[in-house]
């Protein structure tokens, strides 16, 4: 008899993909940080403008490990930790959360590579929530979001750079303080740091499908960049992005997860509650078998993103197939589980009043976000051409 391939045999790396004791603590830990100081009812005042986000609740966040979890220990941080980081963001998902962790979870990320000057400083102040920052990386065109996509430039100007672009899309942007701009110098991509204030930048909020997030463009003229302040060598920028892009596609899989799996729960205790015709809607086999596809689709995506998380931990090449494959079916299927509890709810649903359209917002931007289903499954068809 032939002998069994090992999952390392195909490149693949053998893990378990349930929470093990410590990251079942950082679950707890974040969802009940979000019960206590962010509810939802906190989101909704600040969509309607009765509220304006608040730093200071964002260094309370990041005492949690929120982005030190994504930055190496040399800079006080928990090492790279894309697993943790997917947990965090599945919980922010779940509480519609407005703070902004993916901006600085991909500013953090995207500075993996410094190794000096201001761009390890900023690090540092990231992962200690002293300072906020924004990944001004993909310039998204006709749904695409590879490196292609990039013509921001930079040219030197005595000592420094001058830097000229537009960056559609940006997470964050608004609430940071500092921009991770990628550029082209002589074709090649690299990185800078760019305080969010320097003359020549603009930053205008964007109005998206979500309510509970914010996006803006950011447009670059002229804005000058002093030599110190490369987060990576002429080049490296190209790998960096890489990088950051498929942390960015896990990160939002896993925020949509946590949206889905929520409405899941509200939809089943509605269906519970919910009497027509004498009998609670759940008793009917048409919404059940609604119910245990929403229950199929929502782990089998926590599976999926759980296992391409790891896949950047631990640096697999198998990373190259687990990402485009978790952010794929992650996309479809959370959206799918959106229209089902819309469904089930009925009516009450599509009220403002009602919760359940916050997350299916969240949801099909999410679904877009970094790369749709499209998007991600070309990326698969090319490795097997």
């Amino acid at each position: 008899m032939a002998p069994t391939a090992s999952a390392e045999d195909h490149g693949r790396i053998p893990v378990d993909l349930d929470l093990d004791d410590e990251q079942q603590q950082l679950l707890e830990a974040t969802r009940g940080f979000l019960a206590r100081h962010y509810p939802l009812g906190d989101a909704r005042a600040i969509l309607e403008n009765d509220r304006e986000p608040d730093p200071e609740g964002w260094r309370r966040a990041a005492e949690m490990g929120w982005i030190a979890v994504l930055a190496p220990e040399s800079v006080g941080g928990l090492g790279f930790n894309p697993a943790a980081a997917g947990i965090i963001a599945s919980e922010l998902g779940r509480a519609a959360n407005w703070t902004p962790f993916l901006g600085c979870a991909l500013g953090a990320a995207a500075l993996g590579r410094a190794r000096e000057g201001a761009a390890v400083e900023l690090l540092e102040d990231l992962a200690s929530g002293e300072t906020t920052a924004a990944w001004c990386g993909p310039e998204p065109r006709g749904g695409e979001w590879g490196p292609g996509t990039v013509a921001t430039r930079a040219e030197r100007r005595g000592e420094g750079w001058v830097l000229d672009g537009r960056k559609s899309l940006v997470v964050d942007a608004d609430l940071a303080e500092w921009l991770v701009v990628s550029a082209r110098v002589d074709g090649e991509l690299t990185d800078f740091v760019v305080p969010a204030s320097a003359p020549g930048v603009q930053i205008t909020l964007s109005r998206t499908l979500d309510l509970t997030r914010r996006f803006a463009t950011v447009e670059l003229s002229g804005v000058e960049v002093e030599a110190g302040r490369l987060a990576c060598g002429i080049g490296e920028g190209a790998r960096s992005y890489a990088d950051t892009l498929d942390l960015a596609a896990v990160l939002v899989a896993s925020d949509a997860i946590g949206a889905a799996e929520l409405l899941m729960e509200t939809t089943v205790e509605y269906a519970m509650d919910r009497i027509a015709f004498q009998r609670p809607i759940a008793s009917y086999q048409a919404v059940k078998h609604m119910c245990a596809d929403m229950l199929l689709r929502v782990e089998a995506s926590r599976a999926a993103s759980r296992y391409a998380a790891l896949t950047l931990e631990n640096g697999s090449e198998e990373r190259a197939r687990a990402v485009p494959v978790a952010a794929s079916y992650a996309a479809e299927a959370t959206a799918a589980v959106a229209g089902d509890a819309l469904q089930i709810h009925g009516g009450v649903g599509f009220t403002w009043e009602h919760d359940l359209h916050l997350f299916l917002r969240r949801i099909k931007v999410d679904q877009a976000l970094f790369g749709d289903a499209r998007w991600h499954r070309e990326r698969i068809a090319g490795q097997l051409s």
